[in-house]
This record gives C-alpha cells, sequence and structure tokens, in this order.
C-alpha cells in the first residue's frame, strides 16, 4: 500500500498478549512465547523489563524468573555469595580477600582493582561522627578509570534526601550533592582520559561545591533551597554500590566503576585501603609495583600514580628502606614527609 507510518493504539506487549482473538489477528497464532527474554531494546534504548517503579513494566501475567535456580548449583567458596549476572550464568560475591570464579584465590589488598562486570565495590565508614562533616567536607583521590561511566564515590542518608556522589559519566567527573531542599550538578570541563591517572578533589562548604581534576580549571556550582547541611548516615561507598535500584534518584549513580583508585583522603585524613576498608566485592590488585611489596624492613609503600616511595622506620634508610642505620643520629635529615616522635615524660611534662 501507499502508508509509509505506523499508529500504536495499545501498549507493547512482550511475549503474549491478553486477548487469544488479538493475537491470532494480529500475529497469526493463538500462543504465546515460550522461553526466556534476556534483553529488550527499542531504538537503541535498553528497556528494564521489571515493573513498575522499578522497570518499564506496567502489567503482565504469569511471567517467571529465567536465572532462578542458577546459583544452585554454584559453590562459591570463603563466604562468597552466589548472585545471577544473566540468565545463564552465575558470578560469585567474594569478601574483601578473595577473588577467583569461586572466590578459591587468597589475596593481600594493596592498589584495589575495581570491576564493573564483577560488580566490584568497598565501602568504608567514616571517621569521625557525621556532626564534623555537616557543613565542610573535602575529597582528594587519585584513580585510573578503565570505563568512562561508573560510581567512584557516595554516601547518603537513610531518613532525608541528603547524598553526595562522584562519577564518572561519559568520561567527564561529576560530583553531586544534597543539602535536602535541592541537587547540585558540578561538571569538570573536560573528559579525562582512559588507562591513566588523575588527581580529583572535591570541596564541599554548606551548600557550595568545588571540582578540580588534574590540572583543569577548578569549577565550581551551588546546591538549591535552603538547606546548607549534609548528614550521611551510610558508610562511605567506593567504586560501587550494593544495589543501583536503592540509590537516591538525582545520584547520577547508573553502574559500578571499572579501574583503580590508589588514594582517598577526607578532610586531611587518609583512608587506608588495607586497613580502613570494612567491606568488599571482587576486588582484585592492580598492576603496580605496590603490590608485590618492595619496602624492606617494615616500610610502607607509598603509591605516586605510576611509580612509588618507601616510608621507612626509624633505623633505615634507602630507597627501599635497605639500609641499617648502626650509628648514632647526630643532626636527623628531614625530606619533608619525615618526622620524629617524642614521648619522654620530661619533656612532656614541661
Amino acid at each position: 500500500g501507499q502508508y509509509s507510518k505506523i499508529t500504536f493504539r495499545t501498549p507493547l506487549y512482550v511475549g503474549g498478549a491478553p486477548s487469544v482473538y488479538w493475537l491470532v489477528r494480529a500475529a497469526g497464532t493463538n500462543r504465546g512465547f515460550q522461553g526466556c527474554v534476556q534483553s529488550l531494546s527499542i531504538n537503541g534504548k535498553i528497556i528494564d523489563m521489571r515493573p513498575w517503579p522499578l522497570g518499564k513494566s506496567l502489567s503482565g501475567a504469569d511471567v517467571g524468573e529465567c536465572s532462578s535456580g542458577i546459583c544452585d548449583e554454584a559453590a562459591c567458596i570463603n563466604s562468597g555469595t552466589c548472585t545471577a549476572n544473566k540468565a545463564d550464568s552465575y558470578i560469585c560475591l567474594c569478601p574483601l580477600g578473595f577473588k577467583g570464579h569461586h572466590c578459591e584465590e587468597a589475596l593481600t589488598l594493596a592498589i584495589p582493582q575495581f570491576n564493573e562486570s564483577l560488580r566490584s565495590f568497598a565501602s568504608t565508614p567514616w571517621p569521625l561522627e557525621p556532626q564534623h562533616y555537616l557543613s565542610f567536607m573535602e575529597f582528594e583521590m587519585t584513580f585510573r578509570p578503565d570505563l568512562e561511566t561508573g560510581v567512584l564515590l557516595y554516601s547518603y542518608d537513610t531518613d532525608s534526601k541528603d547524598f553526595l556522589s562522584i562519577n564518572m559519566v561519559a568520561g567527564y567527573v561529576e560530583f553531586r550533592f544534597d543539602c535536602g531542599s535541592g541537587t547540585a550538578v558540578i561538571r569538570s570541563d573536560e573528559p579525562v582520559s582512559l588507562g591513566q591517572w588523575h588527581e580529583l578533589r572535591v570541596s564541599r562548604t554548606a551548600k557550595n561545591g568545588i571540582l578540580q581534576v588534574d590540572k583543569q580549571n577548578p569549577v565550581e556550582g551551588m546546591a538549591e533551597g535552603a538547606f546548607t547541611q549534609i548528614k550521611c548516615s551510610s558508610e562511605i561507598f567506593i567504586g560501587g554500590v550494593p544495589s543501583y535500584d536503592a540509590v537516591k534518584k538525582n545520584s547520577g549513580i547508573l553502574r559500578p566503576f571499572s579501574g583503580s583508585i590508589q588514594k582517598i583522603i577526607l578532610n586531611d585524613r587518609t583512608i587506608d585501603v588495607k586497613h580502613d576498608f570494612a567491606f568488599g566485592v571482587n576486588l582484585a590488585n592492580a598492576a603496580h609495583p605496590c603490590v608485590s611489596s618492595p619496602c624492606a624492613n617494615g616500610g610502607t609503600c607509598v603509591p605516586k600514580k605510576d611509580s612509588y616511595e618507601c616510608d621507612c622506620p626509624l633505623g633505615f634508610d634507602g630507597q627501599h628502606c635497605q639500609k641499617a642505620i648502626t650509628e648514632a643520629i647526630e643532626i636527623p635529615q628531614f625530606i619533608g614527609r619525615s618526622y620524629l616522635t617524642y614521648d619522654n615524660p620530661d619533656i612532656l611534662k614541661r
């Protein structure tokens, strides 16, 4: 015929239809589809088929979960838990210190590597009580992204709209926060390159925020409304979150981060990857010299992007703390990150 456009007057039905009469007229068969549908994309847009409000489905009948039972055969060890990632495959969510398809491989975390396909993330408690961060907070982070989109950091309040998030969005870095009366969205001027180390600094004073990435110009923004304080009752989530359905609506969080994070500083307090991570899922070590513990004699490996420095305990010197100092130190030499601690009671009481 001559017509070139289609007018639709009903919803879109997937897998069958409510009325066999219309099904036979439209499709030439009176039977619905039997099987599984793993993904549905319309004009390039992926459609979430779960019921509204989580997904787009408005109604349906007799639809089961295709992946139920997939975890019955899974053997995740070392306290790993199984979750279906597709209709016919699963992944093990391995706790901190383990990796591998069934969490069989133990590791000591040095420089965490996050992987979107393994749903990895870490969490750490706020170092101090929430009142210390109500009006001012400042984060510094050194990170190396492998993919253009993912969450770097997120924390929120369970009883209010308050949250803050740092995301990678299509290659740009985005800082969002809400004091309870409107969301500020601050985005870097330029995108960051993948596979390279970048330094990120965000600060927030009341409802004013500043974001700076590397040597780019700092970008400022302001939250709407009258509220000026943020209370975050949750932990700080790094590289991902436990549930992407439960995040705050304006947080901009869509998917896990893929890449590596080597430094996080909150209000001048370093969050130590080895000791401060309280919980983690599927974290591996990135390719970095610190992973092989190059510092001898109890020295601490401090990552500096692709290289490192060794912080040596008193009595040891050298690039890898390999040199023991046998003579008495008459005149101590300091190199900018050195310090001496005295606990002599005579000094302290005077």
